[in-house]
C-alpha cells in the first residue's frame, strides 16, 4: 500500500500455478525497413504459414522529412522568415507524421 498525492495506492498480487505444454510449432518473426514477415512451421519442418506485412508508410515518411532537411538546407537560415518555406516544411512534417501514426494501423497481410 502507499499514499500519493492524497489518493491510496493498494497493490494485489495473484499468484498461479501454471502447467507448461509440449510446443507443436515454431513462430519466426523476421522485422526489416520495408516489411515483417512470420513463419510458422510445425516440428516436423513443414510451412503452416507464412505471411509479409508490407510497411509502404516508412519509405515516404522517410522522403518528406528529406525534402524538408533539403529545404532548410537549401535555405539555411532564411527559410524560417520565407512564407511558402515555412509552409511546405509545415506540410511535410505534417504528412510524415500522420504516415507513421497510421501506417501500424493500415498495413493488411499479404497472402
Amino acid at each position: 500500500m502507499s499514499y500519493r498525492d492524497r489518493k491510496i495506492y493498494v497493490y494485489l498480487v495473484f499468484n498461479k500455478e501454471v502447467e507448461l505444454k509440449e510446443p507443436r510449432t515454431i513462430m519466426d518473426i523476421d522485422v526489416n525497413f520495408d516489411n515483417a514477415t512470420y513463419t510458422i512451421i510445425d516440428l516436423n519442418g513443414n510451412l503452416i504459414s507464412m505471411v509479409v506485412i508490407p510497411f509502404r508508410g516508412l519509405n515516404r515518411a522517410l522522403h518528406l522529412k528529406k525534402l524538408s532537411e533539403d529545404l532548410q538546407k537549401r535555405y539555411l537560415k532564411s527559410w524560417r522568415f520565407l512564407k511558402w518555406a515555412r509552409r511546405a516544411r509545415a506540410r511535410w512534417i505534417r504528412r510524415a507524421k500522420n504516415i507513421l501514426v497510421d501506417s501500424p494501423h493500415t498495413a493488411l497481410p499479404r497472402r
